[in-house]
């Protein structure tokens, strides 16, 4: 009974100090003290007192009741492994690991990865470049015709030239002068094959010809027609022929003019000449001037010499006059 008036006099205290005191309600609350648990709530200052020897008996039963039912649970089932997809199934495989498909990159560009170590300067690799694709279009062209001597006899007397394969037909691209009173004419192609050659046409104002052969169509490589109206003074150029009977010779060098006028054996002014240093010697008439890409933009023609020897001024007719007068869909 002391210890039951105790607790309500805690009771009264906590009222007294405010537990109940204020705007928020509190219908009842429950403290813990020394010896148990006490249950206080407005309508009654002492409703319920369990001292904590009384709720052992009852906490045993509770903890025996829940001891029993974990025991009749169901068993926890570990989780399920399920395969999972694949990274690039997912798409989540890094940029960087991805495996690309290969694309047949454009013709300059595998040209430029092919040489990219090479310890070539660019200016090699277009020398290399232009070479590689045009020289197997070059033809080396012999003649044999007759002449007379102060006796009035007849002495043969061999020529050459250069030519340029113009389409698998076996047209080729020459000088008038390189095959002019000719009675055999012989294109040799690069793989060293020989063939007579027959004249099919001429215009003499411009000193071209062409000539046509029967060879395979596996062994012509015409050669590309560029554009000789749109060049302009100190482009490189290249120049490949026959100097001297010495097969596909190449030369490089620039533009030095445009638009010279040469006398043609008609008697009449070639127009349209493109003047350059490249060296060109005997044998290098007829043969392609070629640009930076390969494509032909002049036939060499002629040199200014005393001598018939390189000086450092040579001359082309250009492609542009070049065009109109051969008979081919060029």
């Amino acid at each position: 009974m002391q210890k039951l008036k105790w607790k309500a006099n805690r009771a009264s205290s906590l009222r007294a100090n405010g537990v109940f005191h204020g705007d928020v309600e509190r219908p009842a609350v429950a403290l813990v003290s020394e010896g148990g648990l006490f249950y206080f709530s407005q309508a009654n200052p002492v409703s319920l007192y369990l001292p904590f020897d009384a709720m052992k008996p009852l906490l045993s039963v509770v903890l025996l009741g829940a001891i029993a039912a974990i025991a009749h649970a169901q068993p926890i089932q570990p989780p399920i492994a399920r395969p999972q997809a694949s990274a690039a199934a997912q798409g989540t495989i890094p940029p960087q690991q991805r495996q690309f498909r290969w694309q047949e990159p454009h013709a300059e560009t595998a040209r430029q990865a092919l040489h990219a170590n090479d310890g070539l300067t660019p200016e090699e690799r277009t020398n290399i470049f232009v070479y590689e694709k045009c020289n197997r279009s070059v033809v080396h062209i012999t003649t044999l015709t007759v002449r007379a001597d102060f006796l009035f006899r007849e002495v043969p007397s061999e020529g050459a030239g250069s030519g340029s394969v113009l389409d698998k037909a076996g047209h080729i691209l020459t000088n008038e002068h390189v095959i002019e009173s000719a009675r055999e004419i012989v294109a040799t192609l690069s793989d060293g094959n020989s063939y007579p050659a027959k004249l099919v046409g001429v215009d003499s104002v411009n000193d071209i010809a062409v000539l046509k052969i029967d060879a395979p169509q596996e062994v012509l490589f015409p050669v590309e027609f560029g554009d000789s109206s749109r060049l302009r003074v100190g482009q490189k150029i290249y120049a490949i022929g026959n100097p001297f009977g010495l097969e596909r010779t190449m030369t490089t060098g620039i533009i030095s003019s445009l638009n010279r006028t040469l006398p043609s054996r008609s008697g009449r002014l070639m127009k349209q000449i493109i003047q350059i240093d490249a060296a060109l010697n005997r044998g290098n008439s007829g043969g392609p001037l070629l640009d930076s890409r390969g494509q032909l933009i002049g036939m060499n023609t002629a040199i200014a010499s005393t001598t018939g020897r390189n000086t450092g001024a040579g001359f082309a007719g250009g492609s542009s006059a070049i065009r109109p007068v051969v008979p081919l869909p060029l």
